[in-house]
């Protein structure tokens, strides 16, 4: 097997849960979840001592909880390292990928597609430095030269994990010497992945690379975008204490009424050199439409909008379902705001080109589960 595979994606120690009848792995992983809270990881740390969200949000040990695991034989680290294949299948959508680690700095053999926050790249950063493990990957975008019999031939029978519940199905196998080959030779086809989950965590890990911290290498899941049923989802934004009197006035157009229902309708009912917007609560809603050159909407809501109508971007919240976005607005006495969602081409047309889209544009999925694969330091 090759030293190191296209844009520098390398062989990795795989660490894993060891599953028995003590341990399922369904009830020591998670999904990613849509908001990261202190609610959320109270509440599934005090699930098991040996839940992955230890791991995530590490406590004052300063990062002993994953050879205590280990110790106590929660834990397996494979004896040789290898590339591995990667496959879930979540709500009717089957994803298709390879495992493997990239070496830090990643510099732009990776694209990003969001900005980020200098604040929330600072608190990922303490938490990686802490916990010394990657319990999730980065997951990126090839688009390019297919990867061969590891993302298109059939699943193989053996596997390093394997997790199988009522509405998701996940198998990571590692990849023989052909098939990583395959994988090398297609990476170092087409264009540099893009980054489609975790920009915060990625820059996180740059910073302490830099900075000389154990981390050398990051947990990198390349998926195969022809060979997988990805969606590109909006997050929507919440305002607290934002009123349709100060978007009128300070935007100079009017808003119209929009029924219940009909929210992407209206979105969708756009012309050239025109974007729309929908604003409301758990009460009302209200349609604007403004007239700007070719941009993304949200791009224009958070460089022109947002400043007029003196709104920080560190008040908003953000929501993935737009029901749970009105109720927040409501009870935050603002408003919620939705645009649609760019298309997956859009979007690795935008990152390629430089453009970024702001902070939690978009979220492309389904994702892996947490805590299936693993890297050390």
């Amino acid at each position: 097997m090759p030293c190191v595979s296209g844009p520098g994606l390398e062989p990795l120690r795989a660490v894993t849960y060891r599953s028995d009848a003590s341990r399922r792995l369904e009830d020591v992983t998670m999904r990613p979840p849509e908001i990261w809270d202190d609610d959320l990881v109270r509440r599934l740390s005090a699930l098991r001592p040996d839940h992955v969200m230890h791991l995530l949000a590490p406590g004052s040990d300063l990062g002993t909880t994953l050879q205590r695991w280990h110790s106590a034989g929660a834990l397996d680290i494979a004896g040789t390292s290898g590339l591995y294949g990667w496959s879930w299948q979540v709500a009717g959508r089957r994803i298709r990928g390879v495992a493997g680690a990239m070496a830090l700095p990643v510099g732009q053999r990776l694209i990003p597609h969001e900005r980020v926050r200098s604040d929330i790249v600072a608190a990922r950063a303490d938490g990686l430095a802490r916990a010394v493990v990657q319990a999730e990957p980065i997951v990126v975008l090839h688009d390019g030269h297919p990867l061969g019999a590891a993302t298109t031939g059939p699943l193989p029978t053996d596997s390093l994990v394997e997790l199988s519940t009522a509405d998701e199905r996940h198998r990571v196998w590692q990849l023989g010497t052909r098939d990583a080959a395959d994988v090398s030779a297609g990476l170092a086809v087409g264009p540099p992945p893009v980054v489609a989950d975790g920009h915060h965590r990625l820059a996180a890990l740059d910073s302490l690379a830099v900075a000389g911290s154990a981390f050398s290498h990051a947990l990198v899941l390349v998926v195969d975008v022809g060979a997988s049923d990805l969606s590109v989802r909006t997050i929507h934004r919440v305002v607290p204490g934002l009123d349709a009197d100060r978007v009128a006035t300070a935007t100079g157009v009017s808003l119209v009424p929009v029924p219940d229902g009909a929210e992407l309708q209206f979105l969708r009912q756009t012309g050239r050199g025109r974007l729309r917007f929908v604003l409301g609560d758990s009460a009302r809603l209200l349609g604007l439409e403004v007239s700007v050159e070719q941009v993304h909407a949200l791009c224009h809501l958070h460089r022109n909008l947002l400043p007029r109508w003196e709104v920080p971007e560190a008040r908003l919240g953000y929501a993935h379902e737009w029901s749970v976005a009105r109720t927040a607005a409501s009870t935050a006495h603002g408003l919620a705001i939705a645009t649609s969602a760019p298309g997956l081409p859009e979007v690795l047309e935008a990152a390629r080109s430089g453009h970024l889209l702001p902070h939690k544009a978009t979220s492309i999925g389904p994702k892996p589960r947490i805590g299936l694969l693993m890297l050390s330091g």
